[in-house]
């Protein structure tokens, strides 16, 4: 055989790189989703119905009763679930750091039973 019969076929490249800017529309698709919304928020809050600034939103929802609760639940849960979070992250980083210690020594054992089962007939 010749080696234009063996050498891989010439794949077609575009002129020019397109990764940079699907990339950047990605982060700018991804910053608008997020940016757009906690615009809103933080305008809404703090505006009022004829659409001037005010402050009186929150005042509403540290004193009034209706509010009170379901913020004091929200902060509840919240607190509650990064206490949780973190209560599990550390003990399971101390086991990866217990695993890791074992597998050079696992890793060994398995390659040398490997090559003493590749030796035998």
């Amino acid at each position: 055989m010749t080696d234009a019969a063996l050498s891989a076929p010439a794949s077609r490249r575009l002129p020019f790189d397109l990764s940079k800017p699907v990339l950047v529309a990605v982060v700018l698709l991804l910053a608008v989703m997020i940016v757009l919304p906690v615009g809103w928020l933080v305008v809404y809050s703090l505006s009022d119905k004829q659409g001037g600034f005010t402050l009186a939103n929150f005042a509403t929802l540290f004193t009034d009763p209706t509010f009170v609760d379901p913020l004091v639940t929200t902060l509840i849960l919240a607190t509650s679930v990064a206490v949780i979070c973190c209560l599990v992250a550390a003990p399971m980083e101390d086991a990866m750091a217990w695993l890791q210690r074992y597998a050079r020594f696992w890793e060994e054992s398995l390659d040398r039973l490997a090559a003493a089962l590749e030796r035998t007939p």
